[in-house]
């Protein structure tokens, strides 16, 4: 069972571990911080975190997956450390090895919501992968995410507040590949659903459209949403190359593809 308990009647997140017990409040489950209280939370290393969730059916157009079908929705990439507006913040150098056993307590929860898509039967591969690159950051002069088990208990939380299959089957925005979906419209109902702007990220093969590989929401350090900045100049011409590599801002129009 996941170690924060989301106590729904006191409005309240608790953390459990051996040190300490952090209440968080979630009252802010569909309210965007405003930028001048943004910055009066942020602490000198890193700004704020992005929960990247990952949709299957289009990551696996442009690499080889081994996942089952039955694995379904959006699935968790990772929970990324940022630098104001858009620098990523990743390979610290002094964050504790990836261990295993910290994880067994929600090892089962984490295998069904953070699937390695390319290696489903040894997840633990890619998990060790996010912490080490990513995670190891996140817990840099933060005093409510403090360890590894924080780390993925807290993205588990993330994803389950903000889970981008609800919030798209609440907005009707349904899997199709023949639909073409209008970027701009997409995400006005999207913000309008959860109060913050977030991010849309495709592909695209050459001569077909974008489709759509990851959605992302943003939250400082308090795990208070707040707006995904927009995104520089620089990364939103890579928009407009044909084809797209990797993910990019999705462009104009995206297929979600099912």
């Amino acid at each position: 069972l996941l170690c924060a308990l989301i106590l729904l009647s006191s409005g309240q997140v608790w953390f459990s571990n051996q040190a300490s017990i952090i209440a968080i409040d979630i009252y802010f489950r569909s309210q965007a911080l405003p930028l001048s209280s943004y910055w009066d939370s942020m602490n000198e290393t890193w700004d704020y975190l992005t929960l990247s969730q990952s949709w299957p059916p289009g990551y696996c157009q442009f690499t080889k997956c081994a996942y089952p079908r039955r694995i379904s929705g959006f699935n968790i990439h990772g929970l990324w450390a940022e630098i104001w507006p858009d620098q990523p913040m990743n390979q610290c150098s002094n964050g504790s090895k990836f261990e295993n056993s910290s994880i067994q307590d929600i090892y089962e929860q984490l295998k069904n919501e953070w699937v390695d898509e390319r290696s489903y039967d040894n997840p633990s591969a890619f998990w060790h992968h996010e912490w080490s690159k990513h995670g190891v950051c996140v817990i840099q002069n933060n005093d409510v995410i403090t360890n590894q088990h924080d780390y993925f208990t807290a993205s588990l939380m993330l994803k389950g507040m903000y889970n981008f299959t609800q919030i798209f089957e609440r907005n009707h925005i349904v899997p199709s590949n023949t639909t073409l979906y209008n970027t701009a419209s997409i995400m006005e109902a999207i913000k309008s659903d959860i109060g913050a702007n977030v991010w849309l990220h495709c592909s695209k093969k050459s001569g077909e459209e974008a489709k759509l590989v990851e959605a992302r929401i943003c939250v400082n350090k308090y795990f208070k949403l707040i707006d995904c900045p927009k995104e520089s100049f620089r990364i939103q011409l890579l928009s407009s190359i044909r084809p797209l590599t990797w993910t990019t801002p999705c462009p104009k129009a995206f297929v979600f593809s099912n």
